[in-house]
This record gives structure tokens, C-alpha cells and sequence, in this order.
């Protein structure tokens, strides 16, 4: 998919389904925005392997929460925050994850230990309609999250 595509339905969905458990924090929005895109930082290096992996998606935003702790204290947020925090950036990671299991390249899901790539491989990474369809749902979804009607 399209990095707009990612960023739009991966924030969308996201935001969706944190604001089921609660208030969405500004931190978690970060989390989720920052994290919609993240692992295609590794598009000049083994791309769709180094960070499009299940390990890569439980383990990176780990280290993200641990990093930002000092800035989570001065929130005085509790540990159950952080919590949410951690699902608010594991699930806009795991939403990248799925979408572009989606396209015909796939994703090195179980890398380092698979080279294998997995993936329902339906559509190309271009394909616009698909890429047009599914910003609006994310569209639409930041819309509902943030006015309620």
C-alpha cells in the first residue's frame, strides 16, 4: 500500500479501536501515527524483512514506551496508560502489517527465522482504487473518533 494509504487507515482503525477502551491520549496518537509508517524505514534495506516482521512489531514499540518513560512520568501517566500506549502503536504497526500482507510482494512475517514472504498477495502496492478506498474508511473513521454523532 501507498505510505498515505497507511497512514490514513492505520490512524483511522487504530484510533477507532483504542477509543474503545477509553479516552485516546496524545500520546497514544503520536504512538499511532508514528507507527502507521514506521516500518517502512526499511525500504532501502531488506525491505518488508528487517521491519515488517512479528518481532519487529512486539519488540519496537516496546523500546519506544521504555524510551519515552521519563516524558510518560511527567504526564503522570499511570501503568495502565502505558499499556494502552504500547497497543496504541503495536496495533497501527500490525494494520501496516496486514495491508501489506494484502499485496502480491507479501511480508517476511516470521524473518529472521523464515525467508519466506506471506501474504494473501491480492493486489499491487499501486493499485488505486484500493489505495483510494481504504484512505477514505480511515478518513472516516479519524472523523467519527474525534466527532462523535
Amino acid at each position: 500500500m501507498q505510505k498515505k494509504t497507511h497512514l490514513l487507515f492505520g490512524t483511522g482503525l487504530s484510533l477507532y479501536i483504542i477509543s474503545l477502551f477509553g479516552q485516546i491520549s496524545q500520546i497514544s496518537i503520536l504512538f499511532i501515527v508514528i507507527f502507521s509508517i514506521f516500518p517502512d524505514l526499511d525500504l532501502k534495506n531488506n525491505h518488508r524483512k528487517l521491519f515488517h516482521n512479528i518481532f519487529a512489531l512486539l519488540l519496537i514499540p516496546a523500546i519506544a514506551v521504555v524510551l519515552s518513560y521519563n516524558y510518560l512520568i511527567d504526564y503522570q501517566l499511570t501503568s495502565e496508560s502505558e499499556i494502552l500506549i504500547y497497543l496504541s502503536a503495536v496495533i497501527s504497526y500490525g494494520l501496516h502489517l496486514i495491508l501489506d500482507m494484502l499485496t502480491k510482494m507479501g511480508v517476511y512475517l516470521f524473518w529472521p527465522l523464515s525467508n519466506k514472504s506471506i501474504g494473501l498477495k491480492l493486489v499491487r502496492t499501486d493499485n488505486n482504487l484500493l489505495n483510494a478506498v481504504l484512505s477514505i474508511i480511515g478518513m472516516l473513521l479519524i472523523i467519527k473518533v474525534f466527532i462523535p454523532l
